[in-house]
C-alpha cells in the first residue's frame, strides 16, 4: 500500500464515520446521543479541515503549531467515538477501526 498524506486519511476517516452514522435512525435516539454523533460529526469534518491546513502551512512552526491543534481534535474525536460505542452506536469492530485510523493520522502529522 503507497503511503497516504495525513489529508487523505482524513478524508477517508470522515468518509467511514459518515458510512457508520448512516445507519443510525437519529431521529429514534434520545437527544444526548444524537447531540453525540452531530458533535463526531463535526469534529470529523474539522479534524480534516485541520490536517488540510496543516499540509498547506508554508512554514514548519506554522506547521508544528497545526499539528497541535489538529492531534487535539483528533484525540477528541476518538474520545467521542469511544464514548457513543458505550451507547452501542459504534460496534467494537468500529471503534477499531477509527480509532486507527485516527491513531494513524496523528503519526503523520508529527
Amino acid at each position: 500500500m503507497a503511503h497516504a498524506s495525513p489529508f487523505a486519511l482524513a478524508k477517508e476517516l470522515e468518509s467511514q464515520l459518515k458510512q457508520a452514522v448512516v445507519v443510525i435512525d437519529m431521529d429514534s435516539l434520545p437527544g444526548e446521543q444524537r447531540e453525540l454523533l452531530r458533535q463526531i460529526k463535526r469534529l470529523a469534518a474539522d479534524a480534516r479541515l485541520d490536517v488540510r491546513d496543516y499540509e498547506y502551512a508554508e512554514t514548519r512552526a506554522e506547521q508544528l503549531k497545526l499539528a497541535v491543534n489538529a492531534g487535539k481534535r483528533l484525540e477528541r474525536l476518538e474520545q467521542g467515538i469511544v464514548e457513543a460505542s458505550k451507547s452501542n452506536l459504534f460496534s467494537a469492530v468500529d471503534v477499531a477501526t477509527l480509532s486507527a485510523a485516527v491513531q494513524q493520522i496523528i503519526v503523520g502529522l508529527e
